[in-house]
């Protein structure tokens, strides 16, 4: 290694973060986030970067990188989870073309050069390129490493060199060249035929790359699908010293000419082709000895577990074996935004993974046993911390409501809470409580100071400003609040003509309770929806969480008594469920005000039966405005509709004078933004034209209370004065503001903006507005695991856009790794959960830097509703209450049988104030 490679690495000057379109705070917050960072990596193994949800982590991460990788002059590694990678281009592309300023002369794509890998073959050809061509960035797939590796390359070169200096290796190479696609079951050998596939075994692998360049020369039909050497250098190079016995041997086996059952014994010989290939490919894999100066890691709480795939990437030098990541990297960075989430065992065991490092490039006093003994140190002032709060959290579980003054605590916690802590109580559990919480914030303290040097963590603000004044980031509407907007501590009432299905259940509840310690799946399903109980009650497996394990109720008769009368209650359908009308009430009357809304439900019957109970309220509404605004009396909704249907069709017939004039219109509000071609523009124009020819569309953002206006939209020929007035009508209302909401034509703008620059590149610009035309024109979609993933992302697109859908009702699959802030700020956790970090994941959805929220200055709105009185209330006071302790007591393998969620809804709410005395602060010291 080249000394003046190692770290510690520099800030890159080139490099300004207030490009990515983030306010000069949030710009230096990220860029002392970076320096910090690079300052630590001088001395220590590796960083967690542990920011909250949507601040911009991808941004610091590749600050870090960029400036590694320049100083070190070699590749690093930036490695993520298959979902993720399309985003994590797009935001390389992004912080090359809006983070950094290049030098005199120098192309885009010279500033920062990066290569994806989806493949281990891919990922090792990365590090074979001379200088001046490598890449700054290798993003790669954290599932590439763990395949089987088919490549038809680099199997072809396994087989030459297995089969040199054998007797008969002439005969046997014409063997494989003659049946090597069918062995190798690749189309991706060009176009190569018998004799040139032979050709390549004689010959080195390294004149591959110029042997078949040669023969694209001579035939136009011959295509190469790649620009560098076929096989990487590093695996030649491991190659050389790899046992090769069994693969010959396998390769003795293969048939030689054709015979009548030759496809039977191809098929046999490709099997145990592919098995000893296997093997052989992580043999060389593990031996392949890449050399990058950093590996950043996303979603780092994946490696909580040591005996995982991902996890045997990392393996500790001194542990006796060696793993492909073993001393390959100088130093690491892990990205996480829920480091305790973590139990503190759990992120002990992340941390260890740093120990994988190349430890040739650590500081003389900063090697392997000194490190070590620091980990185990800080094992260790965690251990104490845990235990402390711990017993914390027992002796508050002792605290009962009448130890506590005032007599209601739920909505008075910090009054009490500050006179205890400066007037301690000289006995009983009070007195106790406040002693040991003094302990237990000296033991963390104690720990946060081992901790920091590990990671960094920054809490997102709970408000900013807009216009000169101060906004809350979030406003969150509990309960009954969904419905009046109050916000109080009540749940929605459940009519007393419907309440005995949730008597019934909750003595089932009750009963479970007593005889086991199983989670109560069927009252959360009642709570969520009666199709929802109907499916859980029955054993079945109604979501998308692989890990929820639903009990079979029939095994205990009388608890399946219970639940069969509530089955015969409730399976009729007739009566309507009380939070599915809450939610989509809400839902559609944020939609009547031009809001877009984000649902999220955990049941795929609710997401289901949700979907279609606000399209259902889409359609009556739709029918009542139109009826309103053509002054039609209520009977008379479907000729309002019919008139309106009729209008919609004007502006989708393309030889409508009407649709002409708004097509002009439009065209000149998207030909004011730079940066998209005419083409491009024209696509923008077309999508747009498709949305506003939609009835819903029509009726809450056309003028058709004007009877002049009305009169042109409707006239079968309009003249080109009508056409023209009732265009300039349509685009002076859609460029006023509605209410709260940003103006029609300012959240164009703004989707014109991010086309312009968060996509890199024409080829991205023209992809997005495929999949947007391909996404269709509904108001209300759902998206959960039942739903194609191409038909998810189309959807996703549109909503975080302004055009269709703006209902979309999701499930956990939508809940992590995707942005909805451009256009959306209003978010209904119909189903709740009993985890805080769930909750906060998909809020996180919509709060994001440069969000709609901070667009418009005004709050993200969070609607938490629950039933009163059933198992949904105990989830929310169970879960708001942990969302406290969550990181007092790290980790979150809570139980949530009956017997334990009934003690922890019954305890005192632990307060606000305490729990944020506890919370370590990790953050980076501000400038003095």
């Amino acid at each position: 290694m080249i000394a003046d490679t190692r770290a510690p690495w520099t800030f890159d000057p080139r490099i300004d973060l207030a490009g990515g379109g983030i306010d000069h705070a949030q710009a230096n917050r990220q860029m002392r986030t970076a320096q910090a960072i690079l300052k630590r990596l001088a001395d220590e193994p590796g960083v967690v970067l542990a920011d909250e949800v949507g601040m911009g982590k991808t941004f610091v991460a590749l600050a870090v990188a960029v400036s590694a990788a320049v100083a070190a002059r070699r590749p690093v590694v930036v490695m993520v989870p298959p979902r993720l990678v399309d985003k994590w281009e797009r935001d390389i592309k992004r912080f090359r073309d809006r983070c950094m300023s290049g030098r005199p002369g120098e192309p885009e794509t010279e500033r920062l050069r990066f290569r994806r890998a989806e493949t281990g073959a891919e990922f090792l050809r990365c590090f074979d390129d001379p200088e001046g061509r490598e890449a700054h960035v290798v993003l790669l797939v954290n599932t590439a490493l763990h395949r089987s590796e088919r490549d038809p390359f680099v199997r072809l070169e396994a087989i030459r060199q297995a089969v040199q200096g054998l007797w008969g290796a002439r005969h046997l190479r014409h063997a494989v060249a003659r049946f090597a696609r069918k062995l190798l079951r690749s189309g991706s050998l060009p176009n190569l035929i018998e004799k040139e596939i032979e050709a390549l075994f004689d010959r080195p692998c390294e004149t591959w790359l110029e042997y078949m360049q040669g023969i694209a020369k001579k035939d136009d039909s011959f295509h190469l699908k790649f620009y560098d050497d076929p096989v990487p250098a590093p695996f030649v190079k491991a190659l050389k010293n790899a046992d090769l016995g069994e693969l010959t041997e396998c390769l003795r086996k293969i048939p030689r000419r054709e015979s009548k059952n030759i496809e039977e014994r191809l098929t046999d010989a490709r099997k145990k082709l592919n098995s000893v290939l296997h093997g052989l490919w992580r043999s060389v894999l593990k031996h392949s000895r890449i050399s990058s100066p950093l590996l950043v890691f996303d979603e780092a709480h994946h490696l909580k577990n040591p005996d995982t795939r991902l996890s045997s990437l990392f393996q500790d030098p001194n542990s006796g074996d060696t793993s492909v990541f073993c001393g390959a990297f100088d130093r690491m960075m892990f990205l996480t935004a829920t480091p305790f989430q973590l139990g503190h065992c759990e992120l002990l065991e992340v941390l260890k993974r740093f120990l994988a490092v190349r430890w040739a490039s650590m500081p003389p006093e900063r090697k392997y046993p000194v490190i070590e003994a620091e980990l185990s140190a800080l094992g260790a002032a965690l251990d104490r911390a845990q235990g402390e709060a711990l017993h914390l959290e027992r002796l508050w579980g002792e605290l009962s409501q009448a130890d506590v003054p005032p007599a209601n605590p739920a909505t008075d916690t910090r009054t009490w809470w500050t006179r205890l802590l400066g007037e301690p109580a000289e006995r009983g559990i009070l007195a106790r409580i406040a002693a040991h919480y003094g302990r237990t914030l000296e033991a963390f303290n104690a720990a946060q100071k081992l901790l920091r040097p590990w990671v960094l963590r920054h809490l997102r603000p709970r408000q900013f400003v807009y216009g000169g004044r101060t906004v809350a980031r979030r406003r969150e509407y509990t309960g009954r609040a969904i419905v009046d907007g109050i916000s109080h501590h009540r749940g929605l009432e459940i009519e007393t003509c419907s309440r005995f299905p949730y008597l019934l259940c909750a003595r089932a509840q009750s009963l479970l309770a007593r005889v086991s310690r199983r989670r109560a799946y069927f009252a959360e399903g009642l709570a969520s929806s009666f199709g929802a109980f109907l499916e859980t009650s029955r054993g079945e497996r109604p979501v998308d969480d692989p890990h929820v394990d639903f009990d079979d109720r029939r095994s205990d008769p009388e608890l399946a008594w219970y639940l069969d009368r509530v089955e015969r209650l409730v399976g009729s359908g007739t009566v309507p469920h009380p939070k599915i009308e809450a939610t989509a009430n809400k839902a559609l009357a944020l939609w009547g005000d031009g809001e877009k809304v984000l649902v999220f439900g955990h049941y795929r019957k609710t997401i289901r039966d949700l979907r279609e109970r606000i399209r259902e309220g889409v359609d009556r509404d739709i029918t009542r405005r139109a009826a309103e605004l053509l002054k039609l009396p209520p009977e008379a909704g479907e000729e309002a509709r019919d008139r309106v249907r009729r209008i919609a069709e004007r502006l989708r017939d393309r030889e409508s004078p009407l649709r002409r004039r708004v097509q002009e219109t439009l065209t000149r509000w998207v030909s004011e933004e730079a940066g998209l071609t005419d083409d491009q523009k024209f696509k923008v124009v077309d999508l747009l034209l498709d949305t506003l020819a939609t009835p819903g569309f029509i009726v809450f953002n056309f003028p058709l209370d004007r009877e002049e206006v009305r009169a042109s939209l409707e006239a079968e020929r309009p003249t080109v004065v009508q056409a023209r007035d009732a265009a300039d009508a349509v685009a002076d209302s859609l460029a006023r503001r509605k209410r709260d909401r940003m103006a029609y034509r300012m959240r164009v703008n703004a989707f014109l903006r991010h086309l312009r620059e968060d996509l890199s590149t024409g080829e991205e610009r023209d992809e997005i507005l495929k999949e947007l035309h391909d996404a269709g024109n509904d108001v209300v979609r759902h998206a959960s695991g039942e739903v194609k993933e191409e038909t998810r992302r189309r959807v996703l697109l549109g909503f975080n856009s302004p055009l269709l859908p703006e209902i979309l009702v999701a499930s956990e699959v939508m809940a992590e790794g995707l942005d909805l802030h451009l256009d959306c700020r209003h978010v209904i956790h119909h189903d709740l959960s009993w985890s805080p970090s769930t909750l906060e994941q998909r809020t996180g959805r919509v709060d994001r830097l440069r969000c709609l929220a901070e667009e418009e200055g005004q709050s993200i709105e969070v609607y938490l509703p629950y039933l009163e009185g059933t198992a949904d209330e105990k989830m929310y006071r169970v879960v708001t209450d942990r969302a406290r302790w969550f990181q007092v007591v790290m980790g979150e393998d809570y139980c949530v049988d009956e017997r334990t969620t009934d003690r922890l809804e019954a305890r005192v709410p632990f307060p606000e104030e305490a729990a944020r005395g506890l919370t370590f602060d990790l953050s980076v010291e501000q400038p003095q």
